[in-house]
């Protein structure tokens, strides 16, 4: 987020917790965030510990199933929209993939609908403009 923001790039507003707070805490932490919420485990990759939050009573049991894969928790709004993105290879010359497009429907691309896209569908290239 920090990167992204001081490349002039829009970020969601989020909070990060460094540790477990209890219920009362996290609600003070996070006042002025809108539901949905996502929950991540900061540096945890494959989508693992990840939660989609639509109510209060339902926080505090994702932000512990996130710190069971990391040490920090980000808890950030939703974004509506889509997803996409590439690879990049390299340090000093970057090999950029192709972009691609996951279309998720109703589902969160959790680790179990990463790896099987039972409900996803991958689009290559994604369905978006070249200038986009």
């Amino acid at each position: 987020h920090k990167l992204a923001a001081v490349a002039g790039i829009k970020v969601t507003p989020s909070v990060v917790f460094d540790c477990l707070l209890t219920g009362p805490e996290i609600l003070e932490q996070i006042k002025g965030l809108s539901y949905p919420l996502f929950v991540k485990p900061v540096k945890a990759g494959s989508s693992l510990g990840i939660s989609k939050v639509y109510e209060t009573n339902e926080l505090s049991s994702a932000i512990k199933k996130a710190f069971q894969y990391d040490d920090r928790v980000i808890v950030e709004e939703n974004i509506g929209g889509f997803e996409v993105g590439c690879a990049i290879l390299g340090k000093q010359e970057l090999l950029i993939g192709k972009i691609d497009e996951i279309e998720l429907g109703d589902v969160l691309n959790n680790y179990k609908e990463k790896y099987t896209m039972q409900n996803s569908k991958l689009h290559m290239p994604a369905r978006i403009d070249p200038e986009m």
